[in-house]
């Protein structure tokens, strides 16, 4: 979810990365599918569904979060987004090539990976630039105001939240 506001924008995704194999499925609460791109100001990269791929052989079931925390995945479609958006005058076209052509790239070497997924959806991934405008102060008052209301503050006091 993306709203923009005057103080900035709310960017709110959950942390579930669920895993499923022949035997089992877990739910792990320790992914961030939101990250913020180094070295190129005003851009995040957010990504859902299939977007990692780890490699889990020999690790515990009960360990797998565990694991997921404190390792890289084989394959990160969010940070081959993230490392795309970084390279100077990469059009948003060169971009989503570069992303398709890596994720067809592992998947050509690592055909069982994304094997229960073909014909089906991997993975959602969105790169945000944002522009900085000034709105009007009666408009920066009313969208403080709504957001305030949104998320329960009580009247004449706002929260800005940012990500």
């Amino acid at each position: 979810m993306v709203v923009s506001t005057v103080a900035g924008l709310i960017i709110a995704a959950d942390s579930r990365l669920g895993l499923t194999n022949a035997n089992w499925t877990i739910a792990c609460d320790n992914t961030f599918k939101i990250a913020e791109v180094e070295g190129v100001d005003r851009t995040v990269v957010f990504t859902t569904g299939y977007s990692t791929v780890w490699a889990l052989a020999g690790v515990q079931t009960d360990k797998i979060c565990e694991h997921v925390a404190s390792n890289k995945p084989k394959f990160d479609a969010q940070a081959i987004l993230a490392n795309a958006a970084r390279r100077a005058g990469a059009s948003l076209t060169d971009i989503a090539q570069e992303v398709v052509h890596a994720t067809a790239a592992y998947i050509a070497s690592h055909p069982t990976d994304y094997e229960t997924r073909i014909g089906q959806f991997l993975f959602f991934s969105r790169l945000l630039r944002v522009s900085v405008r000034r709105p009007a102060r009666s408009a920066a008052a009313s969208a403080e105001a709504k957001i305030g209301e949104a998320f329960g503050a009580p009247a004449g006091r706002h929260h800005h939240c940012a990500v």
